[in-house]
């Protein structure tokens, strides 16, 4: 008979810690707890190597209780709020399939925890469209990187993996001009491996709109009497427009939860309106660099099944959007939302609001709530403690997650289905 701490190793591991979800990791078990063996990543050594917590029980105002018990109780205040909100839905596709589901059943509302970030990039795509790209033909296409507004460090793989892998298919990787766009941005991951620095042009992030217009300008070959626009210097956006124009691939790359101003999609916008208008001649392409925490999982499966982004109601009995009074904010501060269900099984960081109405947290087991709920639900994190399937940050791919250690934590679906029922 095996021990409980018998040590096995996995490998072709997909990791669920971020938007990339990097497939080619080892993992090392030795009962329940992981090691990553072949990376340095912050984020995933940290997420999978996170220990379990002693207490694993589902609590009632804090008291320990079984399982049963406990979706029983909350599936007694989804049934007699008037409003439930689901938020937070951090889960993978199957996870948030069921949330829907019970959603549908009882007019709730559903929501991300990162839904500002999303809708900066729906507003902006449903206002002016857009052309986007994969991680696959920026690997193996891009010859120019633009970073609008982000380093890409909260990926930490990002350049290791896309930018400057050893082989690629149409471009020498280590050839690839970069440029970052912003203000205190880390520049040092864009070094090139022939040490050749990356082109930085420095302005505040409410200032996007108009530097990436001013750049537009000069792509066209319009002469400019100012020296700077929007704080960046006409003489760099003048390198920039230069790059642009004799690039045969380039790729602007922005982070939407960076992207944190008033209007922000109209900076989103304006990268969308020069990508259009580049590719009149030639090839150019945008990348959305999100995805974390299973957003990119949850506005997948909202758009499959209700055919509408997050921020859907299904009050009316059908599915009802709107990015603004569907937010979790708005539904919180105006009183629209009588019950918070708060879903947060990738990150133990990402906290519910706070919230004076009855709130269900299904959640990492380790997760450091600020206030009690009136139902916590520690549940399995995909890819850790329960096999799943996530989509990727560029949305063309669905990744296998293993279930790594039987930690006994049940799913995020296995947890909806036994509420759905016992509605």
């Amino acid at each position: 008979m095996k021990s409980a701490s018998a040590k096995k190793s996995f490998s072709a591991v997909a990791c669920p810690f971020c938007g990339i979800h990097c497939d080619d990791l080892k993992i090392s078990t030795s009962g329940n707890q992981l090691e990553v063996k072949n990376t340095s990543c912050s984020r995933a050594t940290a997420g999978f190597e996170r220990k379990l917590p002693v207490n694993l029980s589902p609590q009632i105002k804090g008291e320990n209780v079984d399982l049963d018990k406990a979706i029983a109780k909350a599936a007694s205040i989804i049934k007699k709020s008037g409003t439930t909100l689901f938020a937070g839905l951090g889960t993978d596709v199957e996870g948030n399939r069921k949330i829907l589901q019970t959603a549908d059943k009882v007019g709730g509302v559903v929501d991300h925890a990162l839904g500002e970030g999303i809708m900066r990039n729906v507003l902006a795509m449903s206002d002016h469209g857009w052309i986007m790209t994969t991680l696959t033909e920026i690997k193996n296409r891009a010859d120019l990187v633009v970073f609008v507004g982000t380093d890409a460090t909260e990926h930490p793989r990002f350049h290791e993996r896309i930018l400057w892998t050893k082989e690629a298919m149409f471009v020498d990787p280590s050839d690839r001009k970069i440029v970052y766009l912003g203000k205190k941005l880390d520049t040092t991951p864009g070094i090139s491996p022939k040490r050749k620095k990356p082109l930085n042009i420095t302005c505040d992030l409410p200032e996007i709109p108009t530097v990436i217009n001013t750049l537009k300008a000069l792509i066209d070959g319009q002469t400019l009497q100012a020296k700077k626009a929007g704080g960046a210097k006409i003489s760099d956006l003048q390198k920039l427009a230069d790059q642009i124009n004799a690039a045969e691939y380039p790729v602007f790359v922005w982070s939407p939860p960076k992207l944190n101003f008033p209007n922000a999609e109209l900076a989103v916008g304006a990268v969308c309106d020069l990508i259009r208008k580049l590719t009149e001649t030639k090839r150019a392409a945008g990348f959305s660099l999100g995805g974390d925490d299973g957003a990119a999982s949850a506005a997948a499966v909202c758009t499959w099944q209700a055919g509408y982004p997050l921020r859907t109601s299904f009050a009316q009995g059908f599915p009802d959007y709107n990015p603004t009074r569907f937010s979790t904010s708005k539904m919180l501060s105006s009183g629209q939302a009588d019950t918070l269900v708060w879903v947060s099984t990738i990150t133990s960081n990402r906290l519910p609001p706070e919230a004076n109405i009855p709130t269900i947290v299904i959640g990492e087991p380790g997760i450091k709530l600020k206030t009690t709920p009136d139902i916590f639900i520690p549940a399995g994190t995909p890819g850790v403690d329960n096999k799943g399937l996530m989509v990727r940050v560029d949305n063309v791919v669905s990744l296998p997650v293993k279930q790594l250690r039987k930690s006994g934590l049940p799913s995020v679906s296995s947890i909806f289905d036994k509420i759905y029922q016992a509605l």
